[in-house]
């Protein structure tokens, strides 16, 4: 079912103009899906062009944001020149047979040489895309990625898009329970669906089971193992400028 869904979103994206591509960071891949927004990007002196970035979240992927995103085009048109998606390893986009990255700090040290290499004018996380987002930002806020950027004014993003963000716990006893209730998943102990909607939608149902799945996978549970409160961004915040 799900090679039918991703070839079926595959020619939804190619015809809507998008260009598939993979990125290699030590031996993690990275897909993206990129497509124009200006004609400018076409033109050899736009050096440096604007782009927007979306990172999706924990087992999620581009597959889900393609409708909201072409809804937006026209808006995003007038600001940015070139529209970017990204795709992980053993999530449920084009790379979910490729095995998840091994850990928080592998997939951390992907993300951010590649935006690196992308310099975003605006970067949109959902969920774990909003801790990596937020991650770069406050690198680049420290000064500590500016080294490797090889532009003349690139400081980091300008814009950051967060929703629902992963990263910033109200206290320790909240990134416990929230961390106990990942390995519980992940364990096959317990289920997280009760924890992702507020009423859940009638076609989580259908793919419920297969979430859970996805969380129980080896890969997949020494991946959610890596976390450790350590991650936690409140106390890094303020190094954010964007």
């Amino acid at each position: 079912m799900l090679n039918l869904i991703h070839w079926g979103v595959k020619q939804a994206f190619l015809k809507a103009g998008f260009q598939w591509e993979l990125r290699r960071s030590g031996d993690l891949e990275l897909g993206l899906w990129k497509i124009p927004l200006s004609k400018r990007l076409k033109k050899a002196d736009l050096a440096f062009p604007k782009r927007f970035v979306l990172i999706p979240g924990l087992g999620d992927t581009s597959l889900s944001w393609l409708t909201v995103l072409l809804l937006l085009q026209p808006a995003l048109r007038k600001k940015y020149d070139e529209l970017v998606l990204l795709d992980f390893p053993g999530f449920r986009g084009f790379l979910s047979k490729s095995k998840c990255a091994p850990s928080l700090d592998a997939l951390l040290t992907a993300t951010q040489d590649l935006f690196d290499s992308l310099r975003p004018d605006t970067l949109m996380g959902h969920s774990l895309g909003g801790w990596l987002a937020s991650s770069y930002a406050i690198e680049c806020g420290q000064g500590l990625r500016r080294p490797k950027i090889k532009h003349p004014t690139y400081q980091g993003p300008s814009s950051l898009i967060l929703s629902s963000p992963s990263g910033i716990y109200e206290s320790p006893d909240a990134w416990k329970k929230l961390k106990g209730l990942f390995d519980d998943a992940s364990s096959g102990k317990t289920t997280l669906r009760p924890y992702l909607f507020a009423k859940e939608p009638k076609w989580l149902k259908h793919l419920g089971v297969d979430f859970s799945d996805f969380l129980t996978r080896k890969d997949v549970a020494l991946f959610i193992s890596s976390f450790r409160q350590e991650h936690s961004l409140e106390q890094k915040l303020k190094a954010i400028r964007a």
